[in-house]
């Protein structure tokens, strides 16, 4: 049983690996070759979706390591979570593959913004603060230029909305946020 984790552990800690290199070539050619990205992005979640979520304890386990790149980590987590809980709810495979683009490119809109405003910040001034609250619609755009699907561009519009309403950058609330 060890020896079977341990193959799970190394399979996943590949995958990873995989993900974070075709991550950044992703974020590479965004904006150059938006529709290689985009065929890029659905190549590794169509892989997370028949290797990772078949290892959950493994893959759950590399969520705690703190190797690699913050924002390639940062989004491949992302994806992994929303994946596991896809799954959880036994989402469709069409609505596992919009879930898993839209987690994995949420924050593409980032590469817009100055290197010291990628990472929220108490400290931020108004209107750093509203740069940075800018990057959901930078990766709308994005989104559109790698012709995402509809259900994907929702959630990267509102992956920083709240079920309160507190959230940005439509203040919506509740039930009027897409479930993916």
């Amino acid at each position: 049983m060890l020896a079977s984790q341990h193959t799970s552990l190394l399979a996943c800690e590949r995958q990873f690996g995989l993900a974070t290199q075709t991550f950044k070539q992703v974020t590479e050619f965004a904006h150059s070759q938006p529709l290689f990205a985009k065929e890029q992005t659905q190549a590794l979640i169509q892989g997370f979706l028949a290797g990772v979520l078949g290892e959950e304890e493994a893959a759950i386990r590399l969520l705690s390591e703190k190797a690699g790149e913050k924002t390639s980590l940062h989004s491949i987590n992302v994806t992994v979570v929303s994946l596991l809980l896809g799954k959880a709810l036994q989402l469709s495979k069409p609505q596992m593959l919009d879930l898993g683009m839209g987690a994995l490119l949420h924050d593409i809109g980032k590469m817009e913004l100055p290197d010291r405003l990628r990472w929220q910040d108490e400290q931020y001034s108004n209107a750093e603060k509203q740069l940075y609250q800018n990057h959901v619609m930078h990766g709308l755009n994005m989104g559109r230029k790698m012709e995402l699907n509809p259900s994907t561009l929702l959630l990267i519009a509102q992956h920083h909305e709240l079920a309160d309403g507190s959230g940005y950058p439509s203040s919506i609330k509740g039930e009027k946020i897409s479930p993916l």
